[in-house]
């Protein structure tokens, strides 16, 4: 009897708390139609007005196109569909930008009787690579007049295309091949993206991705080739120390897929034992490689830089020792974008072993530092804007496997040998990337990637503060790419470690939180609080002025960001805290977590409303001791008297 009234007494008290949870979710819950509208109120606001006006004319598919009596062409595939600012916001962007003379924007749906805007499509800045895959400049590209006339008047590749390109009808086929022969050789002062949505149709349509304009592409893939090295051998260097057998598999998958192939293996060795200096002796037979011998600790950096230099290629191809290439052509496919003229490093698709989880398929420049997106997803359908199946650009790519020509890496100064075991291939990637030119990863290529079998996983508290010292030192040698990435949009999320493409407005709380109080726990911990139950991670822990602005920076705010839910359990019931111990002392600080929306956790945590298990929270820096906190979280129930603890490697100092 005692135990189903206390049953009901509970059900009851966990009714209320489920209740108040989504009283929560309602408070921060937010729109994307409220959301766009007030950013492009913004945006709309800040427009720069100048002297010089500029008249535009809006054409719609099929119609004449009359270039005289207007600067600029805005061609709209439907009218109806076109922003009623979008003319304003062209002109506008033109006035602004007077170098460039193609723009695209954004794209959005409307619902059914045009209240209520939905499913964004928010799209890169100029992707040579993805312009060459499909037209994805979308439903409304604007030109300006004389560039347009200039183009259609004198330039060959229409008449090679095979397509006539009417100077007095719109079609898809004519814009793109306009587009395409703006885009190569490549320019990113001509094309230019305004980021605001200029198109609201019931469908977004994804254009000119048929098999007839293929031709179309290929006329303009070869105008970025250069020539002189088409036939040009690659050295491929592979980093290897005691891994014979796993360094077996990668050349045996090599000589499998890559016959006919024009290349060299060089293996850089940086101390293997006398018994594995034995086996690897023996492979040289069979897998005819030059041999690096270089005692020293390990340097990812060094010893690709030592590989490089006894390279007799034109073209690098920096490989880890535990990949494993599984279909034949893919060193040739890389091969074909190294060999574009405004390519720098090439990167392919890499899946965990035996699989199709995606470990790798490009790199995305978060605040919270460089991320795989789209890590540990299943490669069986195509996720946002087909960002797993498009060969596309990219800010980076990982040194897992990097091809890019020898003159460019030489150009760059090779990879930097301050930054010994991370971010060194991403390091090098925005070297390039600022010298002009752009790099690739080509998903329609996959390997497999046998990872950290080389260095272990980077979960103990000395490899996590060598990541945050390396990513730091990143940063420092590009302040200006911190939280910068021109192929991601803005109005993605920026700043949680979702592995989706998720968008902004999906995330609203983030640093401007209000201040919270750390107070002393008096209470003891016992040892039966510290259970695995309670998952918690942080994803930044820091000074709130190197969040906003990069690393570097100090103010006189800390913030910390991140998450922590009860497995097995419904999580409305528990009140969650932040917890900073002082690494000499052992005296712990509590903060009170306020309960922060994050959608990622109900989709990727099976777990009973997960969703506002986020956290997100500011305290003066003077509010704790000065001294070095190791960071973690706790859940106190608020039915039974159930405390949970559990702390992470992460630490940060005062």
């Amino acid at each position: 009897m005692i135990s189903r009234m206390k049953a009901a007494v509970k059900a009851s008290m966990m009714q209320s708390k489920i209740e108040e949870y989504y009283y929560y979710m309602d408070e921060q819950f937010v729109s994307y139609h409220d959301w766009i509208v007030e950013r492009e109120a913004a945006y709309r606001s800040s427009m720069q007005t100048t002297e010089k006006e500029l008249t535009a004319k809006v054409i719609g598919l099929g119609e004449k196109v009359v270039v005289n009596g207007t600067d600029i062409l805005v061609f709209a595939t439907d009218r109806q569909w076109l922003d009623e600012h979008a003319v304003s916001v062209l002109v506008n962007y033109f006035k602004e930008y007077s170098e460039c003379q193609i723009v695209y924007g954004d794209e959005d749906e409307w619902n059914s009787n045009r209240t209520i805007r939905m499913n964004p499509w928010f799209k890169p800045d100029f992707s040579p690579e993805l312009l060459g895959q499909y037209f994805y400049f979308g439903n409304v590209v604007a030109v300006r007049a004389e560039y347009y006339k200039e183009i259609v008047q004198s330039d060959t590749v229409f008449q090679t295309a095979g397509i006539a390109a009417s100077e007095s009808v719109f079609t898809l086929e004519n814009l793109y091949e306009l587009c395409l022969n703006a885009a190569f050789p490549v320019s990113c002062t001509v094309i230019g993206h305004v980021p605001y949505v200029l198109y609201h149709a019931p469908n977004i349509q994804h254009l000119c991705t048929g098999m007839e304009y293929d031709k179309l592409r290929g006329v303009y893939v070869e105008k970025s080739l250069v020539k002189a090295m088409e036939n040009k051998k690659i050295s491929i260097v592979i980093p290897s120390k005691d891994h014979p057998d796993i360094l077996k598999t990668c050349l045996s998958s090599i000589q499998k897929t890559c016959q006919g192939c024009d290349y060299e293996i060089i293996i850089v060795d940086n101390g293997s034992s006398e018994e594995n200096q034995v086996e690897l002796a023996k492979m040289m037979l069979k897998y005819r490689f030059n041999y690096v011998l270089e005692p020293m600790e390990f340097n990812f950096s060094k010893m690709c830089n030592l590989g490089a230099a006894k390279a007799t290629g034109d073209i690098l191809l920096f490989l880890n020792d535990d990949i494993e290439a599984m279909e034949n052509g893919w060193l040739e496919h890389l091969k074909g974008y190294a060999l574009r003229q405004h390519v720098g490093a090439v990167g392919a698709k890499l899946y965990y072993p035996d699989s199709k989880m995606i470990q790798h398929a490009g790199i995305t420049n978060l605040r919270l530092g460089p991320v795989h997106k789209l890590q540990f997803l299943q490669d069986e359908r195509p996720y946002y804007d087909g960002r797993n199946r498009n060969d596309h650009n990219v800010i980076a790519v990982t040194g897992a496997c990097l091809m890019v020509r020898k003159d460019i890496f030489e150009e760059c100064g090779g990879f930097s040998e301050s930054l010994a075991v991370a971010f060194n291939d991403v390091e090098l990637c925005f070297r390039i990337y600022k010298k002009g030119y752009c790099n690739v990863v080509c998903n329609s290529v996959a390997l497999y990637h046998h990872e950290s079998l080389s260095r272990g996983n980077d979960e103990t508290q000395v490899k996590q503060a060598r990541l945050l010292k390396e990513r730091d030192k990143m940063y420092g040698m590009h302040p200006e790419l911190y939280g910068k990435d021109p192929f991601y949009h803005p109005y993605l999320n920026t700043v949680i470690l979702d592995t989706n493409y998720s968008f902004a407005y999906q995330y609203p709380a983030g640093s401007d939180v209000a201040v919270e109080e750390p107070f002393v726990m008096k209470e003891t911990v016992k040892e039966e609080w510290y259970n695995e139950c309670l998952q918690v991670s942080l994803e930044y822990a820091g000074d709130l002025t190197a969040w906003l602005e990069g690393p570097g920076k100090t103010g006189e705010y800390l913030y910390f960001q991140g998450y922590q839910f009860v497995i097995g359990s419904d999580n409305p019931e528990y009140t969650r805290f932040l917890l900073c111990e002082e690494e000499d002392t052992k005296q712990i600080w509590k903060i009170p977590c306020i309960p922060t929306f994050r959608p990622d956790l109900d989709k990727n945590v099976a777990e009973g409303y997960a969703s506002l298990c986020g956290f997100s929270l500011v305290i003066e820096r003077n509010s704790l001791p000065k001294g070095r906190y190791r960071v973690g979280g706790m859940a106190k129930s608020r039915i039974s008297r159930q405390v949970l603890c559990k702390f992470t490697n992460k630490y940060v100092e005062i």
